[in-house]
């Protein structure tokens, strides 16, 4: 990839439009495809991964900690790229750690971006995406770009952990508590890596913002996508790790979008 295609991703280009309607947001989303397919010279040749899991759910719903079940159920062996960790410039951590969400045109340049530094023709999951309504509505019209460039199903699909309120509260607040412990246990001993803590994880208030915000943006993008017909698959992920290992294992194989 180029440095001029790298900075397209970098540039703070502008805030998410404030839209009225569909038509507005899809009118936005196919702009900035289009600007993205002549960017990255995307044709017939362009060798995209395949299958691709959007794997998406509530602060606290486990997506990171299931991702493995995920990736066994499916065979996929590549390792998932987290959306989060393509954001971290100074100003978009700082945006993040306050529990708000960012400009969904500098994401989709980067989870693009992300696309297609993978091996072609090998699965993919992608983490954390989408989380409002223009990145749904400008995934849902990149498989069907896709489709039309190469002549192959883009294998799209969606994965969502569900979880109610409270446990995602009580699982922010408890990450927090264990990486604050972790940390101290590997300053005195001067060995180990420290983990990150979120203001969002020690915060209730940030926290449930956070969750808040899943429910004001990321819910309402989730069922268009399932109303959209994209293959779609919704796990409870509530209960202890090894229950929800089960039902990902039920759901996911019996489904398996591969076949």
């Amino acid at each position: 990839m180029s440095k001029k295609n790298e900075s397209l991703i970098q540039s703070p280009i502008s805030a998410d439009v404030a839209v009225q309607g569909t038509d507005d947001v899809e009118g936005e989303c196919e702009r900035v495809l289009q600007e993205l397919v002549d960017a990255y010279y995307l044709s017939s040749d362009t060798n995209f991964p395949r299958p691709v899991i959007w794997l998406s759910g509530a602060p606290g719903s486990g997506k990171g900690a299931n991702s493995c079940h995920v990736m066994r159920a499916l065979g996929i062996s590549a390792e998932p790229i987290v959306v989060s960790d393509l954001l971290n410039s100074e100003d978009l951590k700082n945006r993040k750690d306050h529990g708000d969400l960012i400009d969904s045109r500098i994401v989709v340049r980067a989870v693009l971006a992300a696309l297609l530094r993978c091996k072609g023709g090998e699965g993919v999951i992608m983490d954390g995406y989408p989380r409002s309504f223009f990145q749904a509505k400008f995934l849902h019209l990149l498989g069907k770009k896709i489709q039309s460039l190469t002549g192959i199903d883009s294998q799209f699909c969606m994965i969502v952990f569900s979880v109610d309120e409270q446990t995602s509260l009580d699982r922010q607040l408890l990450r927090g508590r264990k990486a604050i412990v972790h940390n101290q246990e590997v300053k005195q001993s001067q060995s180990g890596v420290l983990r990150e803590v979120r203001p969002t994880d020690t915060d209730e208030t940030l926290a449930r913002k956070r969750y808040r915000n899943f429910l004001d943006n990321t819910d309402a993008a989730l069922r268009y996508l399932q109303a959209s017909g994209m293959p779609f698959v919704e796990i409870d992920s509530r209960g202890s790790f090894e229950e929800v290992k089960k039902r990902i294992e039920q759901k996911v194989r019996k489904w398996n979008p591969i076949l």
